[in-house]
């Protein structure tokens, strides 16, 4: 994805309430799903279905996942957006998985 249009949709999502609490929690710390779910106090379903969603825009990654059968449990999340806002000006840095 173009930088400028990678910038486009992480604004956006910031946008969103539940996406937004899903990252501005994977940005204190890397955390678990079921983590997530206790620090957010979204529904479990949502909070996955995000989890899906953010990781197939590459903004989040998971550090370490279980199979279990047909599914993919992930044990630990990480953010890898950083976001500054300074003097009006917003920086967001995209860091290597």
């Amino acid at each position: 994805m173009v930088a400028i249009n990678q910038d486009m949709f992480t604004l956006q999502m910031l946008g969103n309430d539940a996406e937004r609490r899903i990252f501005l929690e994977l940005q204190k710390n890397e955390m678990s799903g079921y983590d997530l779910v206790d620090k957010t106090k979204l529904p479990q379903t949502t909070v996955y279905r995000k989890i899906k969603y953010l990781q197939k825009a590459d903004l989040i990654f998971p550090i370490r996942e279980r199979k279990m059968s047909h599914e993919v449990f992930y044990d630990v999340l990480h953010s890898r957006i950083q976001i500054d806002i300074r003097k009006g000006e917003i920086d967001i840095t995209y860091t290597p998985k």
